[in-house]
Protein backbone atom coordinates (compact mmCIF):
# COMPACT_ATOMS: atom_id res chain seq x y z
CA UNK A 1 0.00 0.00 0.00
CA UNK A 2 3.03 2.28 0.16
CA UNK A 3 2.51 5.22 -2.21
CA UNK A 4 -1.28 4.97 -2.26
CA UNK A 5 -3.53 7.72 -0.99
CA UNK A 6 -6.31 7.26 1.54
CA UNK A 7 -8.53 10.32 1.68
CA UNK A 8 -5.94 13.12 1.78
CA UNK A 9 -3.20 10.99 3.36
CA UNK A 10 -0.41 9.56 1.17
CA UNK A 11 1.20 6.47 2.69
CA UNK A 12 4.99 6.78 2.89
CA UNK A 13 6.27 3.84 4.98
CA UNK A 14 5.13 1.04 7.28
CA UNK A 15 5.68 1.75 10.98
CA UNK A 16 4.19 -1.40 12.50
CA UNK A 17 1.23 -3.71 12.71
CA UNK A 18 -0.80 -5.56 15.30
CA UNK A 19 -4.10 -7.21 16.00
CA UNK A 20 -6.01 -3.92 15.94
CA UNK A 21 -4.46 -2.36 12.85
CA UNK A 22 -1.52 -1.41 10.72
CA UNK A 23 0.26 1.91 11.24
CA UNK A 24 1.87 3.86 8.41
CA UNK A 25 3.78 7.09 8.23
CA UNK A 26 1.70 9.28 5.94
CA UNK A 27 1.71 12.80 4.58
CA UNK A 28 -1.34 14.96 5.15
CA UNK A 29 -1.63 16.58 1.73
CA UNK A 30 -4.02 19.25 3.01
CA UNK A 31 -1.88 20.53 5.86
CA UNK A 32 1.53 19.41 4.62
CA UNK A 33 2.45 17.53 7.79
CA UNK A 34 3.46 13.94 8.49
CA UNK A 35 1.17 11.81 10.64
CA UNK A 36 0.84 8.23 11.83
CA UNK A 37 -2.13 6.67 10.05
CA UNK A 38 -3.66 3.65 11.75
CA UNK A 39 -5.78 1.43 9.48
CA UNK A 40 -8.22 -1.18 10.68
CA UNK A 41 -7.56 -4.50 8.88
CA UNK A 42 -10.13 -5.17 6.15
CA UNK A 43 -10.85 -8.67 7.48
CA UNK A 44 -12.19 -7.21 10.75
CA UNK A 45 -13.99 -4.20 9.29
CA UNK A 46 -17.27 -6.11 9.52
CA UNK A 47 -16.64 -7.09 13.16
CA UNK A 48 -18.87 -4.73 15.15
CA UNK A 49 -16.83 -5.24 18.32
CA UNK A 50 -13.56 -4.43 16.55
CA UNK A 51 -15.08 -1.32 14.97
CA UNK A 52 -16.44 -0.18 18.32
CA UNK A 53 -13.04 -0.63 19.92
CA UNK A 54 -11.34 1.23 17.05
CA UNK A 55 -13.75 4.15 17.30
CA UNK A 56 -13.63 4.17 21.10
CA UNK A 57 -9.85 4.50 20.98
CA UNK A 58 -10.08 7.60 18.80
CA UNK A 59 -13.01 9.11 20.73
CA UNK A 60 -11.49 8.71 24.19
CA UNK A 61 -7.95 9.67 23.19
CA UNK A 62 -9.10 12.78 21.34
CA UNK A 63 -10.97 13.93 24.45
CA UNK A 64 -7.72 13.95 26.43
CA UNK A 65 -5.66 17.00 25.61
CA UNK A 66 -2.28 16.47 27.29
CA UNK A 67 1.37 16.69 26.14
CA UNK A 68 2.01 13.14 27.41
CA UNK A 69 -0.89 11.56 25.50
CA UNK A 70 -0.56 10.88 21.77
CA UNK A 71 -2.73 13.41 19.91
CA UNK A 72 -5.57 12.16 17.69
CA UNK A 73 -6.12 14.38 14.64
CA UNK A 74 -8.97 12.61 12.89
CA UNK A 75 -11.06 9.43 12.66
CA UNK A 76 -12.81 8.63 9.42
CA UNK A 77 -13.69 6.03 6.78
CA UNK A 78 -12.70 6.20 3.11
CA UNK A 79 -13.74 3.64 0.49
CA UNK A 80 -14.11 0.93 3.13
CA UNK A 81 -10.86 1.85 4.94
CA UNK A 82 -11.38 2.85 8.57
CA UNK A 83 -8.49 4.98 9.82
CA UNK A 84 -7.27 7.16 12.66
CA UNK A 85 -4.77 9.98 12.02
CA UNK A 86 -2.40 10.29 14.94
CA UNK A 87 0.54 12.43 15.98
CA UNK A 88 3.75 11.07 14.42
CA UNK A 89 6.41 10.41 17.06
CA UNK A 90 10.19 9.98 16.73
CA UNK A 91 11.84 7.73 19.30
CA UNK A 92 11.07 4.29 20.68
CA UNK A 93 8.62 2.49 22.91
CA UNK A 94 9.46 2.17 26.60
CA UNK A 95 9.82 -1.59 26.13
CA UNK A 96 12.67 -0.97 23.70
CA UNK A 97 14.22 1.63 25.98
CA UNK A 98 14.28 -0.83 28.90
CA UNK A 99 15.55 -3.76 26.78
CA UNK A 100 16.12 -5.95 29.83
CA UNK A 101 18.16 -3.31 31.70
CA UNK A 102 17.04 -0.94 34.50
CA UNK A 103 16.77 2.74 33.68
CA UNK A 104 18.85 5.33 35.49
CA UNK A 105 17.03 6.56 38.58
CA UNK A 106 16.81 10.18 37.39
CA UNK A 107 15.38 9.11 34.02
CA UNK A 108 12.97 6.68 35.70
CA UNK A 109 11.54 9.33 38.01
CA UNK A 110 11.26 11.90 35.23
CA UNK A 111 9.35 9.50 32.95
CA UNK A 112 7.14 8.26 35.79
CA UNK A 113 6.14 11.81 36.70
CA UNK A 114 5.21 12.52 33.09
CA UNK A 115 3.15 9.32 32.79
CA UNK A 116 1.34 9.86 36.10
CA UNK A 117 0.51 13.42 35.06
CA UNK A 118 -1.12 12.09 31.88
CA UNK A 119 -3.03 9.38 33.79
CA UNK A 120 -4.23 11.96 36.30
CA UNK A 121 -5.82 13.94 33.45
CA UNK A 122 -7.37 10.77 31.97
CA UNK A 123 -8.79 9.68 35.32
CA UNK A 124 -10.16 13.16 35.95
CA UNK A 125 -12.11 12.70 32.71
CA UNK A 126 -13.35 9.34 34.05
CA UNK A 127 -11.27 7.44 31.46
CA UNK A 128 -9.34 4.34 32.51
CA UNK A 129 -6.76 3.06 30.03
CA UNK A 130 -6.84 -0.66 31.07
CA UNK A 131 -3.71 -1.47 29.05
CA UNK A 132 -0.80 0.43 30.61
CA UNK A 133 2.31 -1.48 29.48
CA UNK A 134 5.84 -0.54 28.35
CA UNK A 135 4.70 -1.28 24.78
CA UNK A 136 1.96 1.36 25.05
CA UNK A 137 4.27 4.11 26.30
CA UNK A 138 6.41 5.90 23.73
CA UNK A 139 9.57 7.87 24.57
CA UNK A 140 10.41 10.60 22.08
CA UNK A 141 13.96 11.54 21.16
CA UNK A 142 13.66 14.52 23.51
CA UNK A 143 12.75 12.26 26.45
CA UNK A 144 9.03 13.01 26.48
CA UNK A 145 6.71 10.15 27.44
CA UNK A 146 3.53 9.59 25.40
CA UNK A 147 0.74 7.17 26.31
CA UNK A 148 -0.52 5.27 23.26
CA UNK A 149 -3.33 2.90 22.32
CA UNK A 150 -6.60 3.70 24.04
CA UNK A 151 -8.18 0.71 22.27
CA UNK A 152 -9.09 -0.93 25.60
CA UNK A 153 -9.94 2.31 27.38
CA UNK A 154 -13.39 2.79 28.89
CA UNK A 155 -15.29 5.38 30.84
CA UNK A 156 -15.48 4.45 34.51
CA UNK A 157 -19.29 4.58 34.50
CA UNK A 158 -19.60 2.03 31.67
CA UNK A 159 -21.11 -1.32 32.44
CA UNK A 160 -19.34 -4.46 33.61
CA UNK A 161 -16.88 -5.65 30.98
CA UNK A 162 -15.55 -8.94 29.74
CA UNK A 163 -11.83 -9.67 29.87
CA UNK A 164 -10.40 -8.62 26.51
CA UNK A 165 -7.26 -10.19 25.10
CA UNK A 166 -6.47 -9.43 21.46
CA UNK A 167 -9.60 -8.69 19.46
CA UNK A 168 -11.97 -11.19 21.05
CA UNK A 169 -13.61 -11.01 24.44
CA UNK A 170 -13.13 -14.56 25.65
CA UNK A 171 -10.01 -15.87 27.36
CA UNK A 172 -8.43 -18.67 25.32
CA UNK A 173 -7.25 -21.75 27.15
CA UNK A 174 -3.92 -21.85 25.32
CA UNK A 175 -1.53 -18.99 24.55
CA UNK A 176 -2.15 -17.19 21.30
CA UNK A 177 0.74 -16.52 18.95
CA UNK A 178 0.46 -12.75 19.17
CA UNK A 179 1.10 -12.66 22.91
CA UNK A 180 2.84 -15.88 23.90
CA UNK A 181 4.46 -18.32 21.57
CA UNK A 182 7.04 -20.68 23.00
CA UNK A 183 8.18 -21.26 26.60
CA UNK A 184 10.39 -18.41 27.78
CA UNK A 185 8.72 -15.75 25.60
CA UNK A 186 7.42 -12.73 27.44
CA UNK A 187 3.71 -12.08 27.56
CA UNK A 188 2.48 -8.67 26.51
CA UNK A 189 -0.66 -7.20 28.04
CA UNK A 190 -1.45 -10.11 30.35
CA UNK A 191 1.60 -9.57 32.57
CA UNK A 192 0.44 -6.05 33.45
CA UNK A 193 -3.20 -6.76 34.35
CA UNK A 194 -4.45 -5.89 37.81
CA UNK A 195 -5.85 -8.70 39.99
CA UNK A 196 -9.39 -7.39 39.56
CA UNK A 197 -8.85 -7.20 35.79
CA UNK A 198 -7.62 -10.80 35.73
CA UNK A 199 -10.73 -11.87 37.67
CA UNK A 200 -13.05 -10.03 35.24
CA UNK A 201 -14.42 -7.70 37.92
CA UNK A 202 -15.63 -4.13 37.55
CA UNK A 203 -12.73 -1.76 37.15
CA UNK A 204 -11.92 1.71 38.34
CA UNK A 205 -8.86 3.95 38.11
CA UNK A 206 -6.99 1.84 40.67
CA UNK A 207 -6.56 -0.86 38.02
CA UNK A 208 -4.36 1.51 36.01
CA UNK A 209 -2.32 2.17 39.15
CA UNK A 210 -1.51 -1.53 39.50
CA UNK A 211 -0.56 -1.79 35.82
CA UNK A 212 1.63 1.28 36.14
CA UNK A 213 3.24 -0.25 39.25
CA UNK A 214 4.21 -3.25 37.10
CA UNK A 215 5.65 -0.85 34.52
CA UNK A 216 7.64 1.01 37.20
CA UNK A 217 8.96 -2.33 38.47
CA UNK A 218 10.25 -3.18 34.99
CA UNK A 219 11.77 0.28 34.57
CA UNK A 220 13.57 -0.11 37.91
CA UNK A 221 14.83 -3.68 37.45
CA UNK A 222 14.76 -4.51 33.74
CA UNK A 223 12.51 -7.50 34.59
CA UNK A 224 8.76 -8.03 34.56
CA UNK A 225 7.11 -8.12 37.97
CA UNK A 226 4.95 -11.10 36.93
CA UNK A 227 6.19 -13.55 34.33
CA UNK A 228 5.74 -17.17 33.31
CA UNK A 229 5.47 -19.54 30.38
CA UNK A 230 1.66 -19.62 30.26
CA UNK A 231 -1.20 -17.30 31.08
CA UNK A 232 -2.18 -19.56 33.97
CA UNK A 233 1.22 -19.12 35.62
CA UNK A 234 1.12 -15.35 35.12
CA UNK A 235 -2.43 -15.04 36.45
CA UNK A 236 -1.40 -17.03 39.52
CA UNK A 237 1.54 -14.67 40.10
CA UNK A 238 -0.65 -11.59 39.70
CA UNK A 239 -3.31 -12.94 42.06
CA UNK A 240 -1.21 -14.69 44.71
CA UNK A 241 2.49 -13.85 44.59
CA UNK A 242 4.57 -10.80 45.45
CA UNK A 243 7.52 -9.89 43.24
CA UNK A 244 11.06 -9.64 44.61
CA UNK A 245 11.69 -6.11 45.99
CA UNK A 246 13.26 -4.03 43.20
CA UNK A 247 16.30 -3.05 45.31
CA UNK A 248 17.22 -6.74 45.59
CA UNK A 249 17.66 -6.79 41.82
CA UNK A 250 19.05 -3.25 41.52
CA UNK A 251 20.96 -2.15 44.67
CA UNK A 252 21.24 1.41 43.33
CA UNK A 253 17.56 2.06 44.13
CA UNK A 254 16.51 3.97 47.28
CA UNK A 255 14.29 2.06 49.75
CA UNK A 256 11.52 4.65 49.27
CA UNK A 257 11.09 3.58 45.63
CA UNK A 258 10.62 -0.01 46.86
CA UNK A 259 7.81 1.21 49.10
CA UNK A 260 6.12 3.20 46.32
CA UNK A 261 6.20 0.29 43.87
CA UNK A 262 5.04 -2.20 46.53
CA UNK A 263 2.04 -0.03 47.40
CA UNK A 264 1.11 0.36 43.73
CA UNK A 265 1.25 -3.45 43.36
CA UNK A 266 -0.97 -4.26 46.33
CA UNK A 267 -3.34 -7.11 45.42
CA UNK A 268 -6.20 -5.53 47.39
CA UNK A 269 -7.18 -2.32 45.61
CA UNK A 270 -8.50 -0.87 48.88
CA UNK A 271 -4.92 -1.00 50.24
CA UNK A 272 -3.35 0.21 46.99
CA UNK A 273 -2.94 3.90 46.13
CA UNK A 274 -6.49 5.22 45.84
CA UNK A 275 -5.71 7.84 43.21
CA UNK A 276 -2.90 8.48 40.77
CA UNK A 277 -2.29 11.88 42.40
CA UNK A 278 -1.19 10.09 45.61
CA UNK A 279 1.38 8.03 43.71
CA UNK A 280 2.54 11.11 41.82
CA UNK A 281 2.96 13.03 45.10
CA UNK A 282 5.19 10.27 46.52
CA UNK A 283 7.30 10.24 43.35
CA UNK A 284 7.68 14.04 43.47
CA UNK A 285 8.64 13.85 47.14
CA UNK A 286 11.27 11.20 46.41
CA UNK A 287 12.69 13.25 43.54
CA UNK A 288 12.80 16.36 45.72
CA UNK A 289 14.66 14.54 48.50
CA UNK A 290 17.18 13.08 46.06
CA UNK A 291 17.73 16.50 44.46
CA UNK A 292 18.11 18.11 47.89
CA UNK A 293 20.64 15.47 48.90
CA UNK A 294 22.65 16.10 45.76
CA UNK A 295 22.67 19.86 46.38
CA UNK A 296 23.60 19.38 50.04
CA UNK A 297 26.44 17.00 49.17
CA UNK A 298 27.97 19.66 46.92
CA UNK A 299 27.43 22.44 49.47
CA UNK A 300 25.24 24.30 46.99
CA UNK A 301 22.07 25.16 48.86
CA UNK A 302 19.96 27.62 46.89
CA UNK A 303 19.69 31.07 48.31
CA UNK A 304 16.93 31.22 50.90
CA UNK A 305 14.02 33.59 50.32
CA UNK A 306 13.55 36.50 52.70
CA UNK A 307 11.97 35.31 55.93
CA UNK A 308 12.92 31.65 55.42
CA UNK A 309 15.28 30.24 58.03
CA UNK A 310 17.98 27.64 57.61
CA UNK A 311 15.76 25.11 59.36
CA UNK A 312 13.40 25.33 56.37
CA UNK A 313 15.96 23.65 54.16
CA UNK A 314 15.15 20.12 53.05
CA UNK A 315 15.74 17.68 55.87
CA UNK A 316 18.89 15.60 55.49
CA UNK A 317 17.72 13.07 58.03
CA UNK A 318 15.68 11.20 55.45
CA UNK A 319 17.95 11.72 52.47
CA UNK A 320 20.34 9.10 51.12
CA UNK A 321 24.10 9.63 51.26
CA UNK A 322 25.88 11.09 48.27
CA UNK A 323 27.85 7.90 47.67
CA UNK A 324 26.34 5.31 45.30
CA UNK A 325 24.57 2.65 47.41
CA UNK A 326 27.05 -0.11 46.56
CA UNK A 327 30.10 1.96 47.57
CA UNK A 328 28.30 3.27 50.62
CA UNK A 329 27.57 -0.27 51.79
CA UNK A 330 31.30 -1.10 51.54
CA UNK A 331 32.12 1.95 53.68
CA UNK A 332 29.53 0.90 56.25
CA UNK A 333 31.03 -2.61 56.42
CA UNK A 334 34.47 -1.10 57.07
CA UNK A 335 33.03 1.05 59.85
CA UNK A 336 31.43 -2.03 61.42
CA UNK A 337 34.76 -3.87 61.22
CA UNK A 338 36.54 -1.00 63.00
CA UNK A 339 33.98 -1.07 65.83
CA UNK A 340 34.41 -4.84 66.21
CA UNK A 341 38.21 -4.34 66.38
CA UNK A 342 37.90 -1.74 69.14
CA UNK A 343 35.42 -3.86 71.09
CA UNK A 344 37.68 -6.92 70.84
CA UNK A 345 40.62 -4.75 71.97
CA UNK A 346 38.78 -3.49 75.05
CA UNK A 347 37.40 -6.91 75.99
CA UNK A 348 40.87 -8.47 75.70
CA UNK A 349 42.22 -5.76 78.02
CA UNK A 350 39.52 -6.48 80.60
CA UNK A 351 40.36 -10.17 80.43
CA UNK A 352 43.99 -9.30 81.32
CA UNK A 353 43.25 -7.09 84.34
CA UNK A 354 45.26 -9.40 86.59
CA UNK A 355 48.27 -9.13 84.31
CA UNK A 356 47.86 -5.35 84.18
CA UNK A 357 47.87 -5.30 88.01
CA UNK A 358 51.14 -7.26 88.06
CA UNK A 359 52.61 -5.04 85.33
CA UNK A 360 51.77 -1.91 87.33
CA UNK A 361 53.39 -3.25 90.53
CA UNK A 362 56.50 -4.28 88.58
CA UNK A 363 57.18 -1.17 86.52
CA UNK A 364 55.16 1.54 88.32
CA UNK A 365 55.32 0.77 92.06
CA UNK A 366 52.35 2.11 93.96
CA UNK A 367 50.00 2.03 90.92
CA UNK A 368 49.13 -1.65 91.14
CA UNK A 369 45.53 -0.89 92.07
CA UNK A 370 45.12 2.44 90.31
CA UNK A 371 46.18 1.23 86.86
CA UNK A 372 43.58 -1.60 86.65
CA UNK A 373 40.90 0.86 87.84
CA UNK A 374 41.90 3.33 85.11
CA UNK A 375 41.83 0.54 82.53
CA UNK A 376 38.44 -0.63 83.78
CA UNK A 377 36.86 2.85 83.57
CA UNK A 378 38.38 3.76 80.19
CA UNK A 379 37.46 0.37 78.72
CA UNK A 380 33.89 0.74 79.97
CA UNK A 381 33.56 4.16 78.33
CA UNK A 382 35.22 2.91 75.14
CA UNK A 383 32.95 -0.12 74.92
CA UNK A 384 29.87 2.11 75.33
CA UNK A 385 31.04 4.51 72.60
CA UNK A 386 31.88 1.81 70.07
CA UNK A 387 28.74 -0.21 70.82
CA UNK A 388 26.76 2.95 70.04
CA UNK A 389 28.69 3.49 66.79
CA UNK A 390 28.26 -0.17 65.82
CA UNK A 391 24.50 -0.08 66.35
CA UNK A 392 24.16 3.28 64.56
CA UNK A 393 26.04 1.99 61.50
CA UNK A 394 24.23 -1.37 61.52
CA UNK A 395 20.80 0.30 61.62
CA UNK A 396 21.94 3.03 59.20
CA UNK A 397 21.11 5.95 61.52
CA UNK A 398 20.99 8.88 59.08
CA UNK A 399 22.10 11.49 61.64
CA UNK A 400 25.25 9.57 62.56
CA UNK A 401 27.46 12.12 60.76
CA UNK A 402 26.30 14.94 63.05
CA UNK A 403 26.35 12.73 66.16
CA UNK A 404 29.88 11.50 65.41
CA UNK A 405 31.13 15.07 64.89
CA UNK A 406 30.06 15.87 68.46
CA UNK A 407 31.35 12.58 69.89
CA UNK A 408 34.75 12.57 68.17
CA UNK A 409 36.55 15.03 70.55
CA UNK A 410 35.69 12.74 73.49
CA UNK A 411 36.45 9.45 71.76
CA UNK A 412 39.75 10.60 70.22
CA UNK A 413 41.81 11.01 73.46
CA UNK A 414 40.55 7.69 74.75
CA UNK A 415 41.36 5.82 71.53
CA UNK A 416 44.76 7.55 71.25
CA UNK A 417 45.61 6.56 74.83
CA UNK A 418 44.78 2.95 74.12
CA UNK A 419 46.81 3.14 70.91
CA UNK A 420 49.95 3.24 73.07
CA UNK A 421 49.21 -0.13 74.65
CA UNK A 422 51.27 -2.20 72.11
CA UNK A 423 54.37 -0.51 73.55
CA UNK A 424 53.72 -2.48 76.75
CA UNK A 425 54.27 -5.67 74.76
CA UNK A 426 57.73 -4.80 73.41
CA UNK A 427 59.31 -7.81 75.11
CA UNK A 428 56.76 -10.19 73.58
CA UNK A 429 56.36 -8.83 70.01
CA UNK A 430 59.52 -6.81 69.45
CA UNK A 431 60.12 -3.08 69.17
CA UNK A 432 59.41 -2.78 65.42
CA UNK A 433 56.06 -4.55 65.53
CA UNK A 434 55.05 -2.65 68.66
CA UNK A 435 55.73 0.71 66.97
CA UNK A 436 53.93 -0.37 63.79
CA UNK A 437 50.87 -1.45 65.78
CA UNK A 438 50.90 1.81 67.73
CA UNK A 439 51.13 3.88 64.54
CA UNK A 440 48.19 1.98 63.04
CA UNK A 441 46.06 2.45 66.14
CA UNK A 442 46.95 6.16 66.30
CA UNK A 443 45.76 6.60 62.71
CA UNK A 444 42.61 4.45 63.07
CA UNK A 445 40.34 7.13 64.69
CA UNK A 446 41.05 9.55 61.82
CA UNK A 447 40.39 6.84 59.24
CA UNK A 448 37.13 6.12 61.04
CA UNK A 449 36.19 9.81 60.90
CA UNK A 450 36.83 9.92 57.14
CA UNK A 451 34.64 6.86 56.56
CA UNK A 452 31.81 8.33 58.65
CA UNK A 453 31.95 11.56 56.65
CA UNK A 454 31.79 9.58 53.40
CA UNK A 455 28.76 7.50 54.41
CA UNK A 456 26.96 10.10 56.57
CA UNK A 457 27.85 13.63 55.38
CA UNK A 458 26.63 16.12 57.98
CA UNK A 459 24.63 19.24 57.11
CA UNK A 460 26.82 22.17 56.09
Amino acid sequence: MIGTTISHYRLLSLLGSGGMGTVYEAEDEKLGRHVALKLLPRDVCHDRQALDRFEREARLASALNHPNICTVYEINEWEGEHYIALELLDGCRLKERIAGQPLRLASLLDLCLQITDALEVAHAKKVIHRDITPSNIFITERGQAKILDFGLAKLIHETRWQLEIGVGSSVPTTPCSSNLTTPGTTVGTVAYMSPEQARGEDLDARSDLFSFGAVMYEMATGRQAFCGNTWAVIFDAILNRHPVPPSRLNPELPPELDRIIARALEKDRDVRYQAICELRADLKRLKRDLDSASIAAQGQYPRLPVGQTGSSRPSLAARPADLPPTRRNVVRRLLQLIQFMYLAFYVAALAKLESIHSFGEMFLPGTGRGLPALVLVSAGVGIAIHLYLLSAVSFDHRELGEKFRRLFPFALPLDQLWALSPLLLVNQIGLGLAFAATAGLLYLPFSQRTLVRMAYPAER
